[in-house]
């Protein structure tokens, strides 16, 4: 059976290949490609599906299935699209090459350790033929083009990832990455691995930061819930209006906010980045709260949100005695570009 590694290896090698070509000659380490090179991207993993694998690939843009998303294993949730099992290994390095021209090196390096935690998974839980890292799926919505709109997306367990193109500009939300283990604690080379320890990290140095009025203000719940709010809802409303407003801290603490947003900004792309930062800029930082439910100390279920207008960061440790972790970010309005691609059809009409 292919391995993980011999797959991003080959996946690696097409990248570089392709840089190194008249077209992807201005990519830079850790940067997106042109638009062009990634609409290239998708149709090439497309050109190189046998028509019956394409069949389970391709779906209309306009299907509700390009909603319909989740990060529970694929033997619990079935996805749309093809999976890696079902692919060749150079069908394999296409995928992965498109994965990797949506995310950042440090994203891509998460996604890689989040699908090498299925292994894990399959010694600490033999019984359990449901871990799987090749259980992974790729879906192309639409047709890849500059112009109008179209998406893929790219999930399995703990890993959901979905990218719309609208005119080409790209969209990356929901945007779900979880561990299981959070912490692997199995004696091997893996040992001590925390995925998104940074994610856990700065909400937990933040809430014991905080002053005790202010901290006493965002814990919402003595008991943190079983898991994100949110789960994996196709549109996400703004949820209760609770916690410390940012406009309420010290220049410390603000730093801190900062700093968990720049982590999940960090996972994607620079121009998704870019957006992302002006969305925020443009509804105002101030009106941005954190909250939290649970314990304040590691070891024990927590969990914390960032909720500003436009968009909601969750993150639960709750599960497998606290050792199994989701992290979300959700756009209120731009979940599968569905702002743009309402102000695209308005556009069209005139």
């Amino acid at each position: 059976m292919k391995t993980l590694q011999i797959i991003l290896i080959s996946a690696l090698c097409l990248t570089l290949l392709y840089c190194t070509s008249p077209t992807g000659a201005t990519q830079e380490a850790g940067m997106m490609k042109s638009k062009n090179s990634l609409v290239t991207s998708a149709n090439t993993f497309l050109t190189a599906l046998t028509e019956e694998q394409k069949e389970k690939a391709h779906v209309a843009f306009e299907d509700d299935l390009r909603s319909n998303w989740h990060y529970l294993p694929v033997a619990m949730y079935e996805r749309n699209g093809i999976s890696i099992k079902e692919l060749s290994d150079s069908q394999d390095a296409l995928a992965f090459d498109l994965l990797r021209s949506c995310l950042s090196e440090e994203g891509f390096s998460k996604a890689e350790e989040i699908i090498d935690l299925e292994t894990v998974l399959q010694v600490l839980e033999p019984d359990n033929n449901g871990r799987d890292p090749e259980q992974y799926h790729v879906a192309i919505y639409g047709t890849p083009s500059d112009d109008g709109a179209w998406g893929w997306s790219f999930q399995g367990h703990h890993l959901s990832l979905h990218y719309t193109i609208v005119d080409g500009e790209l969209i990356a939300t929901p945007q779900f990455m979880g561990a299981n283990p959070a912490e692997v604690r199995l004696d091997g080379p893996k040992k001590g691995l925390r995925v998104l320890a940074a994610e856990e990290d700065l909400g937990m140095d933040l809430i014991n930061a905080l002053p005790e009025d202010q901290k006493k203000k965002a814990i919402f719940l003595e008991e943190a819930p079983y898991d994100i709010y949110t789960t994996n809802e196709a549109g996400v409303t703004p949820l209760d209006d609770l916690g410390v407003s940012y406009g309420e801290m010290s220049t410390v603490h603000k730093k801190m906010v900062d700093a968990i947003i720049d982590e999940f900004i960090a996972a994607m792309p620079a121009e998704v980045g870019k957006r992302r930062r002006a969305e925020l800029r443009d509804a105002g930082y101030l009106n941005i709260k954190f909250a939290w439910a649970g314990s304040t100390s590691m070891g024990a279920g927590h969990y914390y949100r960032l909720q500003g207008p436009t968009f909601l960061i969750e993150v639960d440790n709750t599960q497998n005695d606290a050792n199994h972790i989701h992290c979300v970010w959700r756009d209120f309005n731009g979940d599968f570009g569905r702002d743009l691609i309402a102000e695209h059809r308005k556009a069209s009409q005139h």
